[in-house]
């Protein structure tokens, strides 16, 4: 078999793992970088990835925490945020800036794989090579770049890291611990699951071996501080604790509404539930691992939904690197000439999912990126467009986009929801252009309307429109000449 030719923890000669991570990871980065946006960027990263990098670039610019350019907004998570802001001063190009935030989830990938292969290796683990394989099937070709996923990622090997090698109460380390926990949280707000489930693990061996209190204070201390300074930022700034994209994915989700996510990683993380239950027992490492796989996949459960993307199951997917070789190597249940069939099995099924999500990927992708470049040759900002699923087209376009999903925009949107002024609200906005897509006679109006909201709140504007300026050979920007409300007599 094949997978006999990988590298055994005393074979030097014998590195066939790190070889294939080699390859496929220097071979993504030359096609992100140097390949076309259509058929290679857009392949790999969704809608909701160039919010992140148009609010890098807006705040670059001199305006701070804005998509639209009009609108103060939280709607993120904040390190992945953060981290794009000096790399969009660095690349202040939209296409170039998309390229290298790609490449670097690539690279977290990468290093990811490589910290939990040397820990299988450190522990004398013969399947060290899955945690190369497994990410390489599973991540490095799902199409979630762009996404705050890689980074929490590797912030979770690096926490596997600080646990495996030996927790010594000392300050140095609560301070590091606390810091890396606190990074975790702010790289995706409900990756608090690990966070909590780590604290737990923690308190627990700081009791079991009696630690000084001062090292659990000083952990503590570390890792609260940053949470609550940005939740309290939220509240200074947005009157809310939260931001306004948590609140509306916490309003939409219900409570066990059974939907299932429309998401592969979400497949391949439900092979996590039964592994995690027998993490979750033991006394090492793996019982805070296997106990936030567990937690997060039962908040998923709990107030999931059809919105519920990829990006979501970046980690609790990876952990089957570490989790499954750990499990086939300890487990006398399996017998040994099956262990390895088993691997190779879940890594052939994870690369069979992701080349049909690739293949199959949304085309209204590529579709918006060209409709952007059409209005990019219109000056900056002349354009306020209002729309759902407007990542890319207010990335690149260089013109105002009202994003209608909500998540983009702030607690005052959710008001005017509520309140059924979504008309008056566009117009404060200057909404001032809509674009015609179909066939000739054009459109005399539109219908527009804003997603369920906090509460369930919706409503609907209708735009009247008269022929403005041409988009590109077929198509037409149209003037708005009049908003109001369906319902309302002309």
């Amino acid at each position: 078999m094949i997978y006999n030719h990988f590298m055994q923890p005393q074979d030097s000669n014998r590195r066939l793992d790190l070889l294939i991570l080699a390859q496929f990871t220097i071979g993504l980065a030359i096609l992100f970088y140097w390949g076309s946006m259509r058929d290679a960027v857009l392949r790999f990263a969704p809608d909701d990835a160039f919010f992140y990098i148009r609010i890098a670039l807006n705040w670059a610019a001199g305006h701070p925490s804005t998509f639209d350019g009009l609108t103060l907004t939280n709607g993120y998570h904040p390190l992945w945020q953060w981290l794009l802001i000096p790399l969009a001063w660095a690349w202040p190009s939209p296409h170039t800036l998309s390229r290298v935030a790609v490449i670097l989830g690539l690279l977290f990938y990468a290093a990811a794989a490589l910290i939990v292969r040397a820990r299988l290796i450190k522990l004398g683990n013969p399947y060290a090579w899955f945690a190369i394989v497994w990410t390489v099937s599973a991540l490095l070709f799902s199409p979630v770049y762009g996404m705050e996923g890689p980074l929490c990622v590797l912030i979770f090997t690096l926490l596997l890291s600080w646990t495996s090698n030996g927790v010594t109460p000392g300050a140095a380390n609560a301070l590091f611990g606390g810091l890396l926990t606190a990074a975790l949280g702010l790289a995706r707000l409900d990756h608090v699951a690990w966070v909590a489930a780590l604290d737990v693990w923690l308190v627990m061996r700081a009791r079991r071996e009696r630690w000084p209190i001062r090292f659990m204070a000083i952990f503590a201390l570390t890792q609260a501080l940053p949470l609550f300074a940005y939740f309290l930022s939220n509240y200074l700034i947005w009157g809310h604790w939260e931001p306004i994209s948590a609140a509306l994915k916490l309003a939409r989700g219900g409570f066990f509404s059974f939907n299932i996510p429309y998401s592969f990683l979400y497949a391949i993380s439900l092979a996590s539930i039964p592994l995690s239950l027998w993490a979750g027992f033991r006394k090492d490492e793996l019982a805070w691992i296997g106990g936030g796989n567990l937690l997060y996949m039962a908040s998923i459960l709990a107030r999931g939904g059809l919105e519920t993307w990829d990006w979501y199951f970046a980690l609790p997917a990876f952990s089957l690197a570490l989790l499954a070789p750990r499990f086939i190597h300890e487990s006398r249940s399996i017998v040994a000439r099956w262990r390895e069939p088993v691997l190779a099995v879940l890594s052939i099924l994870a690369i069979s999912m992701t080349a049909g999500e690739i293949v199959n990927n949304r085309s209204e992708f590529v579709s918006s990126y060209d409709k952007a470049l059409l209005l990019a040759e219109y000056p900056e900002g002349e354009f306020t467009f209002a729309a759902s699923d407007c990542g890319i087209l207010g990335c690149f376009s260089r013109q105002h986009w009202l994003d209608l999903d909500g998540l983009t925009l702030d607690y005052d949107f959710q008001d005017a929801l509520r309140e059924k002024r979504l008309p008056e609200w566009l117009q404060k906005k200057g909404m001032n252009a809509y674009v015609d897509f179909s066939e000739p006679p054009l459109l005399k109006e539109a219908i527009l309307r804003g997603w369920i909201g906090i509460g369930g709140h919706h409503d609907e504007a209708r735009v009247t429109l008269e022929a403005w300026k041409p988009l590109g050979d077929s198509h037409m920007i149209m003037r708005v000449t009049g908003i109001d409300h369906p319902d309302e007599a002309e």
